[in-house]
């Protein structure tokens, strides 16, 4: 095998493909409606985040093919929960199923880039949209667990008396886990802001000791 091919199949085993999709899958998720098509193609794109992110980080045949199983499944669920008439069941069953397809991500794409780094003897470039992915992928999967807990729990989602929709739900994730905390929106019940106290926790950790590291360690060779 000559060594441009070889580094034509390196390449399309990148994170920063990933993390393309991923942010295009946060562009529609904020900008979609809230209905029941738009649900569809919000598991869809988590799906094919799942198969992308197996594939990136080079998991054997026979988890990429559980993998498919996951994905074809998540999809004939969405498909049948949608087509529901009980709105506490295509709504906060679509976004039950679609947490449980990104809970999957991080943890498939931590262990490639942890497997890269021991592999090349070194932090690159990959690690580094690696460990953006799981930033991203974990602000996500917290915004699907605010809209299930808006859908099925008694009483408003937020202080102001709201449950909020698919935007709202996101975009209250990511000032969460970026403590940023502009105060428009604010959780109620306590189930809401246990999941956002977690969520806080998670992601200032997770910045001051994984990306550090990895930003920190950048092009240098691993310890033996």
């Amino acid at each position: 095998m000559n060594v441009p091919l070889i580094r034509r199949l390196e390449a399309s085993h990148s994170y920063a493909v990933l993390l393309g999709v991923i942010l295009v899958s946060l562009i529609f998720q904020s900008s979609a409606p809230d209905e029941r098509w738009s649900r569809v193609v919000i598991v869809a794109l988590q799906a094919c985040t799942l198969l992308l992110a197996l594939w990136t980080s080079r998991t054997p045949e026979r988890d990429f093919r559980w993998g498919l199983v996951a994905a074809a499944s998540a999809l004939v669920a969405t498909l049948i929960l949608v087509s529901s008439d009980n709105p506490k069941l295509h709504n906060g069953g679509v976004l039950v199923v679609g947490a449980l397809v990104v809970l999957v991500v991080p943890a498939v794409v931590a262990h490639g880039v942890f497997h890269g780094i021991r592999t090349r003897g070194r932090v690159t470039l990959q690690a580094a949209y690696g460990a953006l992915c799981v930033y991203l992928l974990v602000g996500m999967l917290f915004a699907f667990c605010f809209g299930a807990v808006a859908v099925l729990q008694h009483g408003a989602l937020f202080s102001n008396g709201t449950e909020g929709d698919l935007q709202d739900h996101l975009y209250f994730s990511f000032i969460t886990i970026t403590t940023v905390g502009y105060g428009d929106l604010a959780p109620a019940g306590d189930l809401a802001r246990s999941l956002s106290i977690l969520e806080a926790l998670i992601g200032q950790l997770y910045l001051v000791t994984v990306v550090a590291v990895i930003v920190g360690n950048l092009g240098r060779a691993r310890a033996s």
